[in-house]
């Protein structure tokens, strides 16, 4: 069958891909990377906004809602953000991280220690 053979057209030929030409895969890379930076963006602003008001996202008290919001918020600078616009932002994460028993150590996924047997 052509559609095993090795070589042109085969498998592990890159010109066997749907899109045919790796230029545009890395076009719509990048048109996606740009797309979720500026949701990031806008994302960070929002948060900005609201912490100015009030030092946690639901009112005076550490709750469920800074929890939640910390844990995927605080890594933006991990994915190439900067927070330099966003000083209520870097303050509110700061106050995260002195709550009593905040856990500091970050695990990726693929590590996390706690993470055995959850999945099936």
């Amino acid at each position: 069958m052509a559609a095993f053979r090795t070589g042109a057209g085969g498998i592990g030929d890159w010109r066997a891909t749907p899109l045919g030409d790796d230029r545009q895969a890395v076009a719509s890379c990048a048109r996606a990377g740009r797309e979720q930076a500026r949701r990031g963006t806008r994302t960070l602003g929002i948060l900005e906004h609201e912490l100015a008001a009030r030092p946690f996202l639901a009112g005076d008290t550490y709750t469920i809602a800074d929890m939640a919001v910390f844990a995927y918020a605080s890594r933006a600078r991990e994915a190439g953000l900067s927070l330099d616009a966003y000083p209520h932002f870097r303050a509110w994460i700061a106050r995260v991280e002195a709550q009593p028993d905040f856990l500091a150590a970050m695990h990726p996924y693929a590590i996390d220690p706690h993470s055995v047997n959850e999945l099936p």
